[in-house]
């Protein structure tokens, strides 16, 4: 099993690296019917991934100083502004 999980491994790696996407979408899947891990724990196993490479890639950034440390305007408490009638 361990052989069979690090090719699935590199697989949806290099598949998920090339095409741009998340690797979860790959790796459920696989977890599931090929490794035969239940789905919740597949899940789980997944969200894992997910956060130790976002954790990573921002240690990373953080270290090379590029990471914004300013919250997005979208977490603003203030309500959006309302326009203004047209005249």
């Amino acid at each position: 099993m361990t052989l069979t999980a690090l090719f699935l491994a590199l697989a949806i790696g290099v598949v998920m690296g090339l095409l741009g996407g998340g690797g979860s979408i790959l790796a459920v899947p696989a977890l599931t019917m090929l490794l035969h891990f239940a789905p919740k724990e597949a899940v789980v196993i997944s969200l894992s991934m997910v956060a130790m490479a976002a954790s990573a890639g921002a240690l990373g950034s953080f270290y090379r100083g590029t990471l914004c440390r300013s919250p997005p305007a979208s977490w603003s408490a203030s309500p959006p502004p309302v326009p203004s009638p047209a005249a």
